[in-house]
């Protein structure tokens, strides 16, 4: 697996949700991470959670059932990720990015346009890019998280024309986990 491992440099992970932690791990030298799911992007957190009781309490919903059993569930992140102190998946992916011994180095709201290409979401774009690095290497890593059903003909124009863009010319690793039943649908 090292050998293809090593030529990836694009991880394609739909259906996701929060989960950065599992493409990280057995793809951690890629370039890009793309991941998909339902949930908005949020925003960057901004409250200290070391003193704010209850947005503890929010954090530590919204990853229970992941770290217990190593997945999120579509049905709780709908409630656990839009609630008063949390509003998407940003605080979520920054706190597993940070506390896996990943540096943030920004968090950008991007958005889709009609042509398939980025552009700044103004705060409201259902797309959110991370620049990273592992702590200890000076290999500078995006992840973008993109807020959008991906499911055969619920997928938007703009998102497959994105997808045809960003996926070409690369090496790149589908990687299924959570919504592998999906697979199984008409």
């Amino acid at each position: 697996f090292k050998d293809f491992r090593d030529k990836v440099d694009l991880v394609f992970y739909p259906f996701s949700g929060a989960d950065f932690l599992f493409p990280t791990t057995i793809f951690p030298d890629a370039d890009t991470y793309i991941l998909c799911g339902l949930e908005n992007p949020g925003s960057p957190i901004s409250t200290d959670i070391k003193t704010n009781y209850a947005h503890y309490q929010s954090y530590r919903k919204a990853l229970s059932t992941f770290l217990q059993i190593s997945y999120f569930i579509t049905k709780d992140m709908a409630k656990d990720l839009d609630n008063n102190e949390l509003d998407g998946t940003c605080p979520v992916l920054s706190m597993l990015m940070a506390t896996a011994g990943y540096d943030i180095i920004s968090i950008e709201n991007k958005a889709i346009n009609d042509e398939g290409e980025l552009i700044d979401g103004g705060g409201n774009g259902n797309v959110m890019m991370y620049k990273f690095f592992k702590q200890g290497s000076n290999h500078e890593q995006t992840l973008y998280y993109i807020s959008a059903n991906v499911v055969n003909k619920k997928c938007e124009e703009n998102v497959k024309k994105y997808f045809n863009k960003s996926l070409s010319g690369h090496t790149v690793a589908s990687y299924f986990k959570a919504a592998s039943y999906l697979l199984h649908w008409k």
